[in-house]
């Protein structure tokens, strides 16, 4: 398996938020995830990445939540040189000298303090004049975080709806970065981080440097309640939720519940990709590029998805992703076996080399009974994704 930093490498859920058929275990993992995040602390320190402790240590209350568990305060003693100011306190405990200040990450004390959710400290800060504007410069791959992100795009992917407001009301663009806040906004599933984001004046149908919207991207990652409050702002048309079922099917949000949803809003189960349509003029450039390098030079999953994607479709892209159940719910709707993408693949193309389940191996037969009993089951699941036991 490869494992690559993204923006999506933001957690959308803690530990101590999952389901817990015994609430008292709880009690008894706290202390466990406290000590990781002090050892990870210390070995940060230990080897001088002094971002990486940053990051970690404004994190820490993030991973704690759910758990009853007090966050991590500081390693250092208190600074009591300005009376109790929550910035100075901040800075010190960060080792920042100053406000504006930018360490090796191309990060400032406002996008770690946005990172933990501080209200205080992001109060304190901009009334000593940092700007609310501020981006970071570099990417973090360890902690999926790419560069141009602003205090709001960080408070908005971590959950914090208090920093955002504040943020919000501080003059915080909405864009300008390589992502719009809302698309960020989308990756915790967090409905309330939308609402707040569209009062304001956020577009959900805005495109990003590759020709993206937020609905493609809560489609991508399975926030089935953010892209529910998406819709309630500002209903797409088929053209667009369409755009989202591929990204459902493309990346990691295809349980048959979200594949099913999209349908029934009227998605078209054989969109098939345009790249002209449905990706910018830099996104073209960028793709290019990446299917040069995926037929000269060297190939990755990355570019095998790229080379592939002019007239791809949901199901082509269910399997060449690996997502059954999406693949199952897609043949049991009706898409077509037939269609081919600009490589002349098709569906059962994509399948080759893959140990394929059986029910999905017989829908590519046109045999879709196995489908429609795994989406059936897969739609009666308890739960939030609907996800079933795949037996090959």
């Amino acid at each position: 398996m490869e494992f690559v930093g993204t923006p999506a490498s933001f957690p959308p859920g803690m530990v101590g938020e999952g389901n817990f058929t015994v609430p008292e275990d709880k009690q008894k993992l706290g202390p466990v995830m406290r000590q990781i995040i002090v050892q990870k602390l210390k070995r940060c320190l230990r080897s001088g990445d002094l971002s990486g402790f940053r990051h970690w240590f404004n994190l820490n209350s993030v991973y704690l939540r759910g758990l009853g568990m007090e966050p991590i305060s500081g390693f250092l003693d208190s600074c009591h040189s300005r009376g109790g100011d929550a910035a100075a306190e901040f800075l010190h405990q960060n080792g920042f000298q100053r406000i504006g200040e930018v360490d090796h990450a191309g990060w400032r004390p406002l996008h770690y303090a946005a990172l933990g959710g501080s209200t205080d400290v992001l109060r304190r800060l901009l009334q000593q004049r940092a700007n609310v504007n501020w981006r970071t410069s570099k990417d973090v791959p360890a902690f999926g975080t790419p560069a141009q992100m602003s205090a709001l795009d960080i408070a908005s992917a971590g959950r914090h709806h208090g920093s955002a407001r504040l943020l919000l009301a501080a003059g915080a663009h909405l864009e300008g970065g390589l992502l719009p806040s809302i698309t960020y906004a989308t990756v915790p599933n967090d409905a309330e981080i939308i609402r707040l984001l569209c009062e304001a004046g956020s577009n959900p149908l805005h495109r990003n440097f590759v020709g993206a919207t937020a609905y493609q991207s809560a489609a991508g990652n399975a926030a089935t309640e953010a892209l529910a409050e998406l819709v309630a702002q500002v209903h797409p048309g088929s053209l667009e939720l369409s755009r989202a079922l591929q990204f459902a099917t493309g990346f990691h949000g295809g349980s048959a519940k979200l594949v099913q949803l999209l349908i029934s809003m009227r998605a078209d189960v054989n969109f098939q990709v345009h790249m002209p349509r449905d990706v910018s003029y830099l996104g073209r450039l960028l793709a290019s590029l990446s299917s040069f390098q995926h037929r000269f030079g060297t190939a990755d999953i990355l570019t095998f998805y790229i080379y592939h994607l002019q007239g791809i479709s949901p199901l082509m892209q269910a399997i060449r992703s690996a997502q059954y159940e999406a693949a199952a719910a897609l043949i049991s709707a009706g898409a077509k076996l037939d269609l081919r993408n600009c490589r002349n693949w098709t569906a059962a193309d994509f399948a080759r080399g893959q140990s394929i389940p059986h029910f999905l191996r017989l829908g590519l037969e046109r045999d879709p009974s196995e489908c429609q009993k795994v989406c059936s089951m897969a739609l009666a699941e308890d739960g939030d994704e609907g996800y079933v036991s795949v037996w090959f």
